[in-house]
């Protein structure tokens, strides 16, 4: 395995080349409405006086491509994520920003479209457009919570160079909960067991925390731990026909994707229910990409193709204290999520971010983006395909099978363009 991301990385290899500060700030200008990725969040003498811990789960093919299937009493793909999917923020119109887990997680954390410099000769760069320093700035202790192996796309390297405190990984997970071997597989250890580090963690600290979490318990080879008891589960007619695995391989991917819902589902019923940290814990969830091996060109699920769940608890102590609109049909993908968690938690705070949003906030502009995939208030669109716009069907979920002419069909394209010269630019400042 070593040997073959050496040759991938080797492959890999790309030549950012530097970009003119002044293209920069007029590309900015036309895709994100202004010459500066900085932003602030607004003064909020609450928040200046009460830090809350913010944890950040990103789960492993969250898809709404299986979500849409879910049915509590027949195939439930929720587990006891469900009550809080119903007490809590919940956006379903929502991207992930692309198609892979550590493309996904980099786009999040740094803006970037280009997911090998963790493991390039430019991985010792610093930049400042890391999503967790204004965090950092206020104080917090910053995390990153996998219960894998570290060396994946040499993440805890990387990471801690680029300011996390702190990233545990399998081995820490297995110090501090040995009977999780019995649920190691080929990627690492349980979810469950990444939850109770977690949990661990904001028990055990003496300053405000920021993790961010990485499950994997779904995904390929599918592993269910022996002590996990399975809710109801059953394949759709409609999965049996968009699912390329052989059903009985789908169907324990629903299983999994089950477990790792339920994982954390129960998670967040413990920090609530916990007296120290149910009043200030934020808690956010999101699927890394959507669930793989599925069709992605039915043109009824243009939209639901590539879109994963945003979930957002913020108590109630919060809440009162910061101003807020909820409109659960908003549109949004994980460029909004830090912007998003940033209000909840920081006042007057520096930012960076490419166009991100609050989505909580008084307006947004309503654009998911996805590197294949883009969704407007307008309806869908290919990257490949940008002038044709499926619109939306009355549910605002699914899409109408026949396009009509996109009138923004450029803004996929260009915003890679912006991602792709920013890094560029900021590899290329110091």
């Amino acid at each position: 395995m070593a040997i073959d991301w050496a040759r991938k990385d080797y492959q890999n290899q790309t030549v950012l080349k530097p970009v003119a500060e002044n293209d920069l700030k007029q590309a900015m200008e036309r895709v994100i409405g202004q010459s500066t990725p900085i932003y602030k969040t607004p003064k909020n003498a609450y928040l200046e006086s009460n830090h809350p811990n913010v944890v950040l789960a990103l789960m492993e093919s969250m898809g709404t491509n299986f979500l849409v299937d879910d049915d509590a009493r027949a195939n439930d793909l929720l587990g006891n994520l469900r009550p809080h999917f119903s007490q809590d923020f919940l956006f379903t119109r929502f991207q992930a920003g692309t198609s892979g887990t550590w493309d996904s997680i980099m786009m999040m954390l740094t803006q970037s479209n280009t997911s090998n410099i963790s493991q390039s000769a430019y991985k010792k760069v610093k930049l400042e457009s890391l999503a967790t320093l204004p965090y950092s700035r206020a104080g917090y202790e910053v995390s990153f919570v996998y219960a894998g192996a570290s060396t994946w796309r040499n993440s805890k390297q990387y990471l801690l160079h680029q300011g996390f405190d702190h990233f545990y990984d399998h081995d820490d997970v297995l110090k501090q909960f040995p009977e999780a071997k019995l649920t190691d597989g080929e990627w690492g250890l349980a979810d469950e067991y990444a939850f109770k580090f977690t949990q661990h963690l904001l028990d055990n600290s003496e300053k405000p925390q920021m993790i961010f979490i990485m499950s994997l318990t779904n995904h390929p080879p599918f592993k269910l731990p022996s002590s996990y008891e399975t809710k109801p589960t059953s394949l759709s007619s409609r999965l049996k026909a968009l699912a390329m695995n052989e059903h009985s391989e789908t169907l324990l991917s629903e299983q999994t994707y089950q477990y790792a819902s339920n994982s954390l589902g129960n998670f967040i019923s413990n920090i609530k229910q916990d007296s120290k940290l149910g009043s200030n814990t934020i808690i956010a969830a999101s699927g890394d990409h959507h669930m793989r091996n599925m069709n992605m060109d039915m043109k009824s699920e243009y939209a639901i193709s590539y879109a994963v769940p945003f979930y957002l608890h913020v108590p109630e102590d919060i809440l009162k204290n910061v101003p807020h609109i909820y409109d659960g049909k908003r549109i949004g993908s994980h460029r909004d999520i830090f912007p998003t968690l940033y209000h909840f938690s920081l006042s007057n705070q520096n930012y960076i971010s490419l166009g991100g949003q609050n989505l909580l906030g008084q307006k947004v502009d309503n654009i998911g983006f996805n590197q294949n995939r883009v969704i407007t208030e307008n309806g869908a669109y290919d990257r490949d395909r940008p002038q044709d716009l499926y619109q939306w069907q009355e549910d605002a979920l699914h899409t109408k099978d026949e396009p009509v002419k996109n009138p923004m069909p450029n803004f996929s394209r260009e915003y890679s363009q912006l991602q792709s010269m920013y890094i560029r630019y900021l590899i290329n400042k110091s």
